[in-house]
């Protein structure tokens, strides 16, 4: 992965409306404002609680790493692929950058 693509340091949040549950399977996340919920597989799920919780994407992608035995590589990529993912579904956004 290219890491001035990765971003290391940014970091997103929920967008307004949305709530998640971890459960023993994955996680639950529920968009209130369109009255929907989508359930997520571990590693995915991982992925999410770490995002939606502040983390940054290289913290997010190192603690995914060890919780499912991924290389560096692969933590990242799957990382990047949630994210956009999740942003296009108007899931998560970007934090706010200070001006």
């Amino acid at each position: 992965m290219n890491a001035a693509r990765f971003q290391p340091e940014a970091r997103c949040q929920t967008t307004p409306g949305m709530l998640w549950t971890v459960e023993p399977e994955g996680v639950a996340v529920g968009d209130s404002l369109r009255h929907e919920w989508v359930r997520l597989a571990y590693p995915e799920a991982a992925v999410w609680d770490l995002l939606a919780r502040g983390r940054t994407k290289a913290e997010t992608a190192t603690l995914v790493r060890w919780i499912a035995a991924l290389a560096p590589a692969e933590a990242e990529a799957l990382v990047e692929q949630c994210l956009k993912r999740w942003q296009e579904e108007a899931r998560l956004r970007p934090w706010p950058t200070s001006p």
